[in-house]
């Protein structure tokens, strides 16, 4: 290939990434995906490439086809944590928990700061029957986001079904307080809250 064709070839591909990132920002995810597919063929081994397709893909609610693009930006990208979270998030989506829960260690072991990382791998450890293993991890992200009151209730119920009587009616507690309109997180503290005091 001559430096013309190369060079002609770049600008190109270029603009089909500049067309992506425009059509993504307007939610127009079928031109997105058009113009991400064409800067994947124009360079078949860059790996942005294929994470902006992927990324247009998960976006569009299509996390099938995200994933083998994923795979392949993560293997010249060892080191990037929204690709592994991308990859969690598309497992996740994929009913493959235990995929999602390797992704988002991976995730979590490049960006400690991501707390939110810890919910979902507690909603993938309860999902697999883990209590334990989803009690650990909405423990530790609740100490860190005290205001979540969705991660406060499902740690009131793992630590439950763990016989962690008064635990669960904290967490159960302070969920109905985030949420006071929400009659059942009230009627899950009242009930937790008999059953720790006669335990």
């Amino acid at each position: 290939m001559n430096l013309f064709t190369r060079l002609a070839r770049q600008f190109q591909a270029m603009r089909h990434e500049r067309g992506a990132q425009r059509a993504l920002a307007r939610d127009e995810f079928g031109e997105a995906a058009a113009h991400a597919r064409a800067f994947c063929e124009l360079e078949p081994d860059n790996p942005h490439a294929h994470y902006l397709l992927a990324l247009v893909y998960v976006q569009g609610g299509r996390h099938a086809e995200a994933l083998p693009h994923l795979e392949r930006a993560a293997r010249h990208w060892p080191d990037d944590a929204p690709t592994f979270y991308a990859l969690g998030v598309c497992h996740d989506y994929l009913d493959e928990p235990r995929a999602a829960i390797a992704a988002y260690r991976r995730t979590l072991a490049l960006a400690p700061h991501w707390v939110i990382v810890l919910k979902h791998i507690g909603r993938c450890c309860y999902r697999l029957g883990d209590t334990r293993g989803a009690e650990q991890a909405l423990t530790r992200y609740c100490a860190e986001a005290p205001e979540d009151k969705e991660a406060h209730d499902l740690l009131g119920y793992v630590s439950y079904r763990q016989g962690h009587l008064r635990l669960a009616y904290g967490h159960y507690a302070q969920a109905s307080h985030l949420d006071p309109l929400n009659p059942q997180l009230e009627r899950n503290a009242r009930l937790l809250y008999r059953r720790s005091a006669t335990s």
